[in-house]
């Protein structure tokens, strides 16, 4: 009986051990998962602003139109991000910088910095 005794502590010490690294594990994936969901957020706007800009005789301004689509998928993903673009006769560039939530308080995740070119569209009889 005394064997058992010592193989039941053995698996509990084991799980104390292993718990905490099982759980760890999670919230990096998690946390990672959350970090690439923010750039996509941050890719998609500053394509959606490009894209919008860069239409045949388009008089929406890329900033507007990226703002736009942030505002309606960031969902606190995306935090303290800023919006710039350029625009050239040949192309519309839209640069979407942020952070992305952390589920840790004070650690700090890559900076997130996502730039889309688009060709600016023109007719050609």
């Amino acid at each position: 009986m005394s064997a058992v005794r010592r193989f039941e502590r053995g698996q509990t010490s084991e799980a104390v051990l292993i718990f905490p690294l099982v759980l760890g594990l999670v919230f990096v994936v998690i946390q990672v998962g959350i970090w690439a969901y923010a750039r996509n957020v941050a890719v998609h706007s500053a394509r959606e602003g490009a894209t919008a800009a860069a239409a045949h005789q388009s008089t929406q301004p890329a900033d507007a139109a990226t703002r736009t689509s942030l505002e309606e998928n960031a969902d606190g993903v995306l935090r303290e991000y800023s919006v710039s673009s350029t625009r050239s006769a040949d192309a519309v560039t839209v640069t979407v910088r942020g952070s992305a939530l952390s589920l840790v308080p004070l650690v700090e995740l890559p900076p997130i910095e996502q730039s889309i070119t688009v060709p600016v569209e023109q007719y050609v009889p």
